[in-house]
């Protein structure tokens, strides 16, 4: 781990802790783990500062602009709330429903939480105007 990654997760109020563990409980330890850190609200700032410290990585998925709606782009998130995103993609991108669903499960992977991604064309019309204003834009 890099120094960079280090302070980011004491920012967080993350300490590293070794636990030896017989390996067929391997995975059962990381589901638990998984399920403590969902427990906690996501919280506005740190998903802005991950997604804007991302923009290189979610070029690649096409992603040309994001933004942030929803209960944590109002800071009223619970610990089962999701991450709503607003994505804009690059013309010709996405490729298909595979990269669709790529950039989904990286986006969850990366924040740490499940997250709902939509499209500005994808959006009801009677939702539309309500998350488009409240929208943070990130990039």
């Amino acid at each position: 781990m890099n120094r960079k990654q280090e302070r980011e997760r004491r920012r967080r109020g993350l300490v590293d802790v070794t636990v030896w563990v017989p390996a067929h409980k391997t995975e059962a330890v990381r589901r638990m783990v998984s399920r403590m850190e969902r427990r906690q609200p996501v919280r506005r700032a740190e998903v802005l500062d991950r997604l804007r410290n991302a923009q290189e990585e979610l070029a690649r998925f096409g992603v040309a602009g994001l933004s942030l709606f929803g209960s944590v782009g109002r800071d009223e998130a619970s610990p089962k709330s999701d991450i709503d995103l607003l994505v804009e993609f690059k013309p010709g991108r996405p490729s298909g429903m595979f990269e669709l669903i790529d950039l989904k499960r990286w986006l969850e992977g990366h924040l740490g939480h499940p997250a709902d991604i939509v499209t500005p064309t994808s959006l009801k019309p009677r939702l539309k105007g309500r998350i488009l204003k409240e929208a943070i834009r990130i990039f």
